[in-house]
């Protein structure tokens, strides 16, 4: 093992000093150096792919509650001569009603347009009526007359 790296180095000494060697009186040229360089070859190590998982938000649920309340300030109000009709039809569902002043009453109708345009059930609806419209010395109005001042307040053009 010794002789080959000994002959190898011997050789490469006699490639060196024959570059050198020139003759006695030569002019020589400028001497051009040529270095031939090889690339260490490479190796390509393949980077693992890290996928980050995506996850697909959940959808919303369908929901079938009402919105909430209006905040006062866009609570229909009827118009003045709408007014006088809904306090004459309300009168007619329960002539009571004529103990409670106009005011009063558009008041509360004004408060079950609400509900009605929250888009509550009839039901809802009606339960809402019964509590809203009382009048001195009546109990409370029947669910027919509850319905009857629901639909009153819808046909009336204001509460949209």
């Amino acid at each position: 093992m010794r002789t080959r790296g000994t002959i190898l180095a011997a050789l490469l000494m006699t490639g060196v000093l024959a570059g050198c060697s020139g003759q006695a009186g030569e002019s020589a040229a400028p001497a051009t150096k040529t270095t031939t360089t090889t690339a260490a070859p490479t190796t390509t190590v393949p980077r693992p792919t890290t996928t980050v998982p995506t996850t697909t938000p959940p959808s919303p649920a369908v929901t079938t509650t009402a919105a909430p309340a209006a905040p006062v300030a866009t609570i229909p109000r009827p118009g003045a001569q709408q007014a006088d009709n809904l306090y004459a039809g309300l009168v007619r569902i329960e002539p009571l009603f004529a103990k409670k002043s106009r005011d009063t009453l558009v008041s509360r109708s004004r408060d079950q347009c609400t509900s009605i345009l929250q888009g509550l059930p009839d039901e809802k609806l009606i339960d809402n009526a019964i509590s809203r419209f009382t009048a001195p010395g009546l109990d409370g109005i029947t669910r027919q007359q509850a319905f009857e001042v629901n639909d009153l307040i819808r046909s009336g053009g204001w509460c949209v």
